[in-house]
């Protein structure tokens, strides 16, 4: 057997050396290489959440700011309901957010407010804008230029004649939202050292058509099934100046899934939440109306901001004069806000009406029938919501719907739901509906007797609250009629005639021509509508 000599064996140990070497040096490398990335990428993840603090921290003040402006007892009327509900009621000169930074002052449309320097975001705030505007550029080098701001189709926020650039507000180290100068904003020691900075722009959005929702194809059938009307998708936003063909593209991107391309019904049951005559409704385009279009059916596409709406290629809204009548978000007040001149306590001030008894299980009927709960307490207001006169479809001349209710529901439920929403209750002895949910003295109840029984009004309830009594109830000098002294008194009852304002309505919703046979107790007797 032979042996490899001893400088064979040396050169072969060196070897193995100087690979191992070669090898743990590599791995070094790339422990050290992998530690620096991870290093990057995580202080790039502080800044990122730092960025993000500093994003939600502006968006708290700007809020907090209007909430003052409307809790400012100089610009509303403050009623405190209860220790957690407190009612502002804005004076006639201060209904709407007053107008702060715009060039000129007296600039109209959707833009309410704007940062500018030494500018408050409300009328007796402190939080002001610095003499910086948003084109400076930073140490770092980073601005917003005029050319971006105002002109570009893809990111300009449509000042339209507010031609003044927005200016920084300076976020502080120590002090909050200030003004410091240079040199302390540098200052690391400093408690005005600026740790960050932001702009703002205030938009009112209040009656704009939200392009999410409104319009239809005018190029489509749909042009044959919107004359009524009845929901913001009927609307013809060509009015806008917006083209016939610019629409319906910008309509076929938003319906994708529930437009006329499927079949003409499904974008009618998105548009107005009503289910076609005949054939098989589609759940998806009822599903998003009947959410009040919080919900997007799958497959359809919406803007999510005002950046993403007037940059959609779509509808090139960039320079129009809809521009300023559009928006992405639109949320009407659910909770009436009437208040008549004079009030009483059967016409009340509606938001001021609350729950006087503390209620842990209030049930609230949804369209068909079927109901959810939820808890009340002292204070609450009583109208949380409008009432949803598709519940009407509920009464028919011959007894409850056979089609408007959940199939789930047993009789007793259909008849709880009518009972609890209109009062009413179906006598099928006399083939009449009789109102029941009766005060003690036989009439309709008030607000604060609704109230004091933990419950929602029905229908006829809000009628009498929101109807002026001296409005109806008066009665005529007939001396023609056989029982004149019988009609003076029917016709002075204001009860009766807030059943029969009712009761018109409800015959004006029934799809037959059979009236609806309602009765209401006057003393004794039963008085047919």
């Amino acid at each position: 057997m032979k042996t490899l000599p001893p400088s064979s064996r040396s050169g072969f140990a060196l070897l193995l050396t100087l690979g191992s070497v070669v090898l743990l040096s590599g791995l070094i490398l790339a422990f050290l290489s992998r530690a620096r990335m991870n290093s990057q990428v995580s202080h790039s993840n502080t800044n990122i959440v730092k960025a993000d603090l500093l994003a939600r921290s502006a968006l708290d003040i700007v809020t907090g700011e209007l909430r003052a402006e409307i809790a400012d007892t100089s610009r509303s009327t403050v009623t405190s309901l209860s220790a957690t509900n407190t009612l502002y009621v804005p004076t006639t000169a201060s209904a709407l957010p007053a107008r702060l930074g715009l060039s000129p002052s007296t600039s109209t449309g959707p833009i309410v407010k704007v940062s500018a320097s030494g500018v408050p975001i409300r009328p007796t705030g402190t939080i002001k804008g610095s003499a910086v505007t948003i084109d400076t550029a930073s140490l770092n080098g980073r601005s917003v230029s005029s050319s971006t701001w105002f002109t570009s189709t893809t990111t300009s926020p449509q000042l339209g004649s507010n031609a003044v650039m927005p200016t920084w507000l300076l976020f502080t180290r120590g002090n909050g939202v200030a003004t410091p100068s240079v040199s302390e904003a540098m200052n690391t020691g400093n408690k005005n050292y600026v740790v960050g900075r932001f702009a703002y722009t205030v938009y009112d959005i209040g009656g704009l058509l939200d392009a999410n929702v409104a319009g239809y194809n005018p190029l489509s059938a749909e042009t044959n099934n919107v004359a009524f009307k009845s929901a913001p998708a009927h609307a013809d936003l060509t009015q806008l100046g917006i083209s016939a063909a610019t629409l319906s593209k910008f309509v076929t991107w938003r319906n994708t899934t529930t437009g006329t391309g499927g079949d003409t019904n499904t974008f009618q049951e998105w548009a107005t939440g009503l289910a076609r005559t005949s054939g098989s409704a589609n759940p998806v385009a009822l599903a998003a109306a009947w959410s009040g279009h919080r919900e997007i059916a799958y497959g359809d596409n919406v803007a999510l901001s005002r950046h993403d709406l007037l940059k959609n290629t779509s509808l090139s809204l960039s320079g129009t004069t809809a521009a300023s009548l559009l928006t992405h978000f639109s949320r009407t007040l659910a909770t009436p806000s009437y208040t008549p001149s004079t009030t009483s306590a059967t016409n009340p001030s509606l938001p001021a009406v609350t729950f006087s008894v503390a209620a842990s299980s209030v049930y609230h009927y949804k369209d068909d029938g079927t109901y959810t709960t939820y808890a009340a307490a002292v204070g609450d207001p009583l109208l949380q919501r409008r009432f949803s006169l598709a519940k009407l479809a509920w009464i028919t001349s011959t007894g409850p719907s056979s089609t408007a209710f959940n199939a789930s529901l047993t009789a007793t439920q259909k008849t709880a739901a009518i009972q609890s929403c209109l009062g009413l209750s179906w006598d099928m002895t006399n083939e009449q509906w009789n109102y029941v949910q009766l005060s003690s003295s036989n009439g309709i109840k008030n607000l604060s007797q609704v109230a004091a029984e933990g419950r929602e009004p029905n229908f006829f309830e809000i009628i009498k609250a929101g109807v002026l009594t001296g409005s109806i109830g008066l009665s005529a000098a007939n001396t023609t009629l056989s029982d004149p002294g019988t009609q003076s008194t029917l016709d002075q009852n204001t009860d009766l005639q807030i059943i029969r304002i009712g009761a018109n309505i409800l015959a004006a919703t029934s799809s037959d021509n059979y009236p609806v046979n309602l009765t209401f107790p006057i003393g004794t007797t039963s008085v047919a509508i």
